[in-house]
């Protein structure tokens, strides 16, 4: 077609070059261009069925690198890196998902704005949106929860259970992002200078030297009158 370049190569393959629809390029197996006319545009899909499913007339401005990565229908705006990252995402936006496997359930349709970097991470998530995971195997919980931080390997969701609002840094820092989350037992602090009476935080060591020239109050000498 006028200003379509396409390469077939076999066994399904496709190199496809696209003007007509403004600037899609698609390569890979099974991979093919838009079909829903001039909206889908700035598309880039490079690998196996990568971004391959766009018949909608408004998906553009996705990158998809990777095998059976993004098979996007009609979202705009998300970078998926990776073997089966965001596999089935067909309308969701906004996503920037790196890490073979990750947010890769069936469900995941429609998750939006949540940036993910790492190995099999979030694989359980269906319509997450607002989330920032860092770390491989990490959000196993999530499902449909929004404005979590999650960082380091291994690390979910405080209590294993899929919420929203929740930190989660290591296992060290953990808790709500509403009510303040909790460090982790044996935490150490600075200790501050003697006389130090403003807002920072107090370890131990400064309670105790602040309080360790305070003599014991005298017991009270009680008294008892008697009515005659």
């Amino acid at each position: 077609t006028a200003n379509t370049i396409t390469f077939a190569t076999g066994g399904g393959g496709i190199i496809a070059l696209d003007n007509a629809n403004a600037g899609n390029t698609i390569f890979g197996q099974y991979s093919a261009l838009p079909t829903g006319g001039s909206g889908s545009y700035a598309n880039t899909g490079i690998g196996q069925g990568a971004c391959g499913g766009m018949t909608a007339p408004n998906a553009h401005s996705n990158t998809a690198i990777g095998a059976l990565t993004a098979s996007i229908i009609s979202g705009s705006n998300n970078i998926t890196i990776g073997a089966l990252t965001m596999r089935y995402l067909t309308s969701g936006e906004n996503n920037t998902v790196v890490g073979t496997k990750s947010f890769g359930n069936s469900s995941a349709t429609s998750a939006a704005n949540n940036s993910v970097l790492g190995y099999n991470s979030g694989v359980n998530a269906t319509t997450a949106t607002n989330n920032v995971i860092v770390g491989d195997n990490t959000a196993a919980s999530l499902v449909a929860g929004s404005q979590n931080i999650l960082i380091g390997s291994g690390v979910d969701l405080p209590g294993a259970t899929d919420g929203s609002n929740m930190l989660n840094i290591g296992g060290a820092i953990t808790g709500s992002l509403t009510t303040g989350p909790a460090l982790m037992n044996g935490f150490t602090a600075t200790t501050q200078s003697s006389g130090d009476n403003s807002t920072k935080i107090a370890t131990t060591a400064y309670v105790n030297a602040a309080t360790s020239g305070l003599a014991p109050s005298a017991s009270p000498t009680l008294t008892r009158s008697e009515a005659h």
